[in-house]
């Protein structure tokens, strides 16, 4: 089975943050992130925004990231527009 948000994790690493990194942004503990990372517990929106904003991804790629049970669907891949990150590094 595939690793819940799986194309979130993927944009985390290419853009080199890490869940303490993540956790520390956000104002939140690293259990906290976790939790939401590994799909036991749903994202908040405001957190969602914030995770979007920070990888400079258009809101409206949202659902690819956060897709409602984790499970990353098939199809383009967002850019991150201003950190450089192409989809190759995914």
């Amino acid at each position: 089975m595939a690793k819940a948000f799986r194309v979130l994790r993927g944009y985390l690493t290419a853009a080199g943050i890490d869940q303490r990194y993540l956790a520390n942004q956000m104002g939140v503990s690293i259990s906290y992130v976790s939790s939401r990372i590994t799909a036991r517990s749903p994202w908040d929106a405001d957190d969602m925004y914030f995770i979007m904003d920070m990888l400079n991804i258009p809101h409206d790629q949202m659902n690819v990231l956060f897709p409602k049970d984790g499970k990353a669907p098939l199809g383009a891949l967002p850019t991150m527009q201003k950190a450089g990150v192409t989809n190759d590094a995914i």
